[in-house]
């Protein structure tokens, strides 16, 4: 059961199976006592072809035969139906407690069951209140119970935590003129409070420095799974290193959809690098987002290094989400602080994940000889603050509109995020925009396959509310619209380049343009259809808060003169 595909469970009953599709049941109990309920309402009931007296419980102002069964193999038949008496069923209490009964009797909560049988008393264990006594379908009286001891529930002990594993190995490897002197681990404390795979922890942290191997992330543990995870080398002598990830995210995004558990969310959610400079006055720690991180973040619990969260958060992009491997290079002087003295610890970090996700970086190369292509990350306070920027084109005059043309002197548009929450899209989309005399052109492009899209372009006049909407489905398909109403003869035309590559004619003058307009509202949004692994997005060039029509938001474009 360790390491069972994830969501798949298997009920069983070990000590007494039933079966049989009508009767007589087939009962193998190898159970020493058991006790069957027969919902045939007021059924009498034969064991082995023999008759048997049976107890009745009540369900839903319905009474069912009980039969108590030893260990064995038994065969359960009808024979008949009973006609029950309540005449002589009597309840006897006193100071809300029953002292004595006769026949048989129910006991509830509200509509809620509590028992049904011949021998009726209030349990030790109770919460109290108000309690309802009697035969069935006889008036009930009301029993006002005080509170019992505390339920078995709360006298059991709790789970101990199995502690936080930390480890530091030394280590003495060169690599192109740098030396790895240290390799560390680190895996959270866990609980196994759900009882199920208690031979599989929920982390996974290893650094090898002969392989120079780092690897973190989750186990494939359905239960007791959200932590941290760290695995790191201390360099000493590198100024670029060359390192190759590889990961599970976007084959094991399938099992729970998203990367994080929504409902406990934490501010060090974060998959990615770590890099703790070291300085005379001590360590600095910066964040290399992969694509999983908090919005309001707070990543970095690894014990080594600085030991704080991340002073400074950069955005690698949103390599997780994409299939495939990367290799690249990382300037580890961009990112250091001034008084550096040329240690650092490299750190693959994990916390607050789904099950399944495991990143593995492999150190490559370092200084001169890094030249896998450079990877250059952003500033995540630069980016937000670029976000809250309002977004703006110069559109060129071209005299020949083709597709070639537009890619090779279009203005260019990218940079998309999400729809009121003001972070990027896991998938992308660019575009390119000029005129001529007559139309705007625009090319619209993205790479996928998976799922169904749509692009829209949307432009108003400046000191207007009137809008057009350009609507682009995936077989190329086109829709308008004008103020949210339906036109069917727009002339705008579209060509398909490739699968997620379009070619966009839209006349200017039924864009409430003219040869001589400078400028309009404009901007470009994509809704992606969700899948077994990702939700629908709605992404736009310009931050939208309210929707795809919400103008008062929209970016604009100014177009150069003839």
């Amino acid at each position: 059961i360790d390491d069972l595909p994830q969501n798949y469970f298997y009920a069983t009953t070990p000590s007494v199976q039933i079966s049989g599709e009508e009767f007589p049941l087939t009962v193998n109990s190898a159970a020493q006592r058991a006790e069957i309920i027969v919902f045939a309402a007021d059924a009498k009931l034969r064991v082995n072809q023999e008759d048997v007296v049976c107890e009745y419980v009540e369900f839903a102002d319905q009474l069912y035969p009980l039969v108590q069964l030893g260990k064995g193999t038994y065969r359960i038949s009808l024979a008949g139906k009973v006609e029950h008496s309540f005449e002589n069923t009597s309840l006897e209490f006193t100071d809300d407690r029953i002292i004595g009964s006769k026949g048989l009797i129910s006991i509830r909560r509200g509509n809620q069951l509590l028992y049904c049988g011949n021998s009726p008393e209030i349990p030790t264990y109770t919460e109290g209140g108000l309690l309802t006594a009697g035969a069935p379908g006889q008036t009930p009286v009301e029993l006002t119970v005080k509170p019992g001891k505390p339920t078995p529930a709360m006298q059991v002990p709790t789970i101990p935590f199995i502690p936080a594993e930390s480890d530091s190995t030394p280590a003495d490897v060169a690599l192109d003129g740098a030396v790895v002197r240290e390799a560390r681990t680190f895996k959270y404390r866990w609980c196994n409070e759900s009882g199920v795979q208690p031979g599989l922890a929920p982390f996974i942290a290893n650094a090898d420095p002969a392989s120079l191997t780092l690897e973190c992330g989750t186990s494939n543990r359905i239960e007791d799974y959200l932590g941290h995870a760290a695995a790191a080398f201390l360099l000493e002598n590198a100024q670029k290193v060359q390192l190759h990830l590889s990961h599970t995210f976007n084959i094991n995004s399938g099992i729970e959809r998203g990367h994080v558990y929504r409902y406990m969310r934490s501010p060090t959610e974060f998959a990615g690098l770590m890099l703790d400079y070291q300085t005379p006055q001590g360590f600095s720690r910066v964040a290399l987002s992969m694509g999983v991180l908090h919005s309001k973040p707070a990543p970095g619990m690894h014990p080594w290094g600085s030991q704080k969260s991340a002073e400074e958060i950069y955005l690698l992009g949103n390599w997780l989400d994409q299939p495939g491997e990367r290799h690249f290079t990382l300037d580890l002087t961009r990112y250091a602080p001034a008084n550096w003295n040329g240690k650092v610890y490299l750190t693959a970090a994990t916390s607050f994940l789904m099950p399944g996700r495991l990143l593995k970086l492999t150190l490559v190369h370092c200084n001169q000889n890094a030249d896998a292509p450079e990877c250059i990350a952003v500033n995540q306070k630069t980016f937000f603050e670029e976000l809250q920027k309002p977004r703006s084109l110069q559109v060129p005059f071209i005299a020949e509109a083709t597709p070639e043309n537009l890619q090779a002197q279009g203005a260019s548009g990218g940079n998309f995020v999400l729809i009121q929450h003001h972070r990027q899209p896991t998938f992308p989309t660019s575009f390119r925009l000029a005129r001529d005399a007559d139309y705007l052109y625009a090319a619209v492009q993205y790479k996928d396959q998976e799922s169904s899209n749509e692009v829209e372009i949307w432009t108003c006049p400046k000191e207007s509310r009137d809008y057009r909407q350009v609507i682009v489905a995936d077989n190329g398909g086109i829709t308008c619209y004008r103020g949210g109403a339906l036109i069917r003869e727009a002339d705008v035309r579209v060509q398909k380049i490739a699968p997620g590559h379009y070619y966009i004619s839209i006349p200017l003058s039924w864009l409430g343009l003219t040869g001589e307009t400078r400028s309009c509202l404009f901007n470009v949004c994509r809704t992606r259809q969700s899948t077994l692994t990702h939700p629908t997005e709605y992404s736009c060039w310009s931050v939208l808060e309210k929707g795809y029509a919400d103008i008062d938001n929209f970016g604009s474009i100014t177009f150069d003169p003839p």
